[in-house]
């Protein structure tokens, strides 16, 4: 049970319960519990932007995504390189194949499935594309250098898209 809270309903004071969970438009205005976890609960929380674009090549789950123009909007993966540069900005949670329409993720989120992550280590685009490293020492002239995120677990890396990358000289 939430606390509950005093407030003037047309000059009527009236007790009200505290809102742990949201059920949408109906609950505008409404004063935040935290729920049982001490958090505020997802339904309170705007969801990652999440699209419906075409693949410009095969993606697998993972990947770190880049969207160009080829003839309209098309997802590819992201890639670190000299020479391909494509910075990443979202992720695929699910295989998209080649010339197929797939649901992607732009900007901040949580990009689960993964594997072997190391808890509180920070992450960056990978020279293999679509890929995640923590280790950026064998880049090279004309790399880029961009931190996609931190792992907040062995599986999951919450995804920051910060627009920021450094082109190594």
């Amino acid at each position: 049970m939430a606390n509950k809270y005093l407030y003037n309903n047309d000059g009527i004071i009236t007790e009200l319960e505290a809102k742990a969970s949201s059920a949408g438009a109906g609950d505008a205005n409404k004063i935040v519990a935290l729920n049982a976890a001490g958090q505020i609960d997802d339904t309170m929380l705007t969801a990652v932007e999440s699209y419906e674009l075409t693949a410009g090549e095969a993606l697998s789950a993972g990947n770190l995504i880049c969207v160009i123009d080829s003839t309209g909007a098309k997802v590819v993966k992201a890639d670190a390189s000299s020479g391909t540069v494509r910075r990443a900005v979202g992720y695929v949670l699910a295989a998209i194949s080649d010339t197929a329409a797939g649901e992607v993720h732009l900007g901040n989120g949580i990009l689960s499935g993964l594997s072997a992550l190391t808890i509180g280590a920070i992450y960056y685009l990978h020279t293999t594309a679509g890929g995640i490293t923590t280790d950026v020492s064998a880049y090279t002239t004309g790399d880029i250098v961009q931190v996609v995120g931190m792992a907040i677990s062995a599986t999951e890396l919450a995804f920051i898209d910060n627009g920021m990358v450094i082109v190594l000289a």
